[in-house]
């Protein structure tokens, strides 16, 4: 049985992503255990965002700066960094990615975390 929150921030995915997710996977493995115990999921991220009061003006800006209003802001996941003082986003990009997606994670970043880790 899934804890509570397990099944809240489950991940699903799709047989499309799976390079995807064995890039993640592989980051996610060798990070050391005390990082890896920080690791927030996409949906995590989310949640929390949608929370915060800046959430419905970003998503705003968000969408009215893409092309298709397109909103997928939020990253791969996101670990806590002693340097950066805070959490920094995790994102694996594949080839299927457009600057501009990679831009709204970035700006997810700088707005809700403390920085950004492309792979």
């Amino acid at each position: 049985k899934f804890k509570k929150e397990g099944k809240e921030y489950q991940y699903k995915t799709g047989i499309n992503n799976a390079k995807h997710d064995i890039r993640l996977s592989e980051k996610y493995i060798s990070l050391p255990k005390e990082i890896r115990e920080t690791w927030k999921t996409e949906k995590q991220l989310h949640l929390e965002a949608q929370k915060d009061p800046r959430y419905d003006d970003f998503k705003k800006r968000i969408v009215e700066s893409h092309p298709q209003g397109k909103f997928q802001p939020t990253p791969d996941g996101a670990v806590y960094s002693e340097v950066h003082g805070g959490y920094i986003a995790i994102e694996v990009t594949t080839r299927n990615y457009k600057e501009i997606d990679i831009q709204q994670k970035q700006e997810f970043a700088k707005t809700f975390l403390s920085g950004y880790e492309q792979l």
